[in-house]
């Protein structure tokens, strides 16, 4: 799960690129490739777990539910990651949905899209730099 504070984007911008940048360190088996969802269920990162949201919040089913916790069609899919390096996901549209409160920015929810098995840096990374980063490019 992955949550980005856009609160410094104006809410009349035009987001011209927003791209989820994350770093593979080890592929262990195929060619897979990562899915992005728009999350649609309210989480809190310090208490989230496999089975809940929140400390008083379920989980539609344990690990999240299709179409309950998050949305059932991706957002976008990156190309197959063949070995170590950054990959990208393009949220463009889910981000100036974000900006226009068309959506409530819960984040997105990340899971393998073909066969295969992969090692990322997450948020908690030691080093900053291997860390996911949303980037975004916008005008107002």
């Amino acid at each position: 799960l992955h949550m980005f504070d856009l609160s410094e984007i104006p809410g009349t911008a035009t987001i011209e690129e927003a791209l989820l940048k994350i770093y593979v360190y080890e592929v262990t088996s195929g060619t897979p490739q990562i899915s992005a969802y728009r999350i649609i269920t309210s989480w809190v990162e310090s208490e989230v777990t496999y089975n809940k949201a929140d400390s008083s919040t379920d989980w539609g089913t344990a690990g999240m539910q299709s179409g309950t916790d998050y949305a059932a069609t991706a957002v976008d899919t990156s190309s197959s990651v063949s070995g170590a390096g950054w990959v990208t996901i393009d949220l463009t549209d889910l981000v100036q949905d974000w900006v226009d409160s068309t959506y409530s920015n819960y984040g997105v929810m990340l899971k393998l899209s073909s066969a295969g098995h992969l090692k990322t840096r997450m948020a908690e990374y030691t080093t900053s730099t291997y860390r996911p980063k949303l980037e975004v490019t916008y005008s107002d």
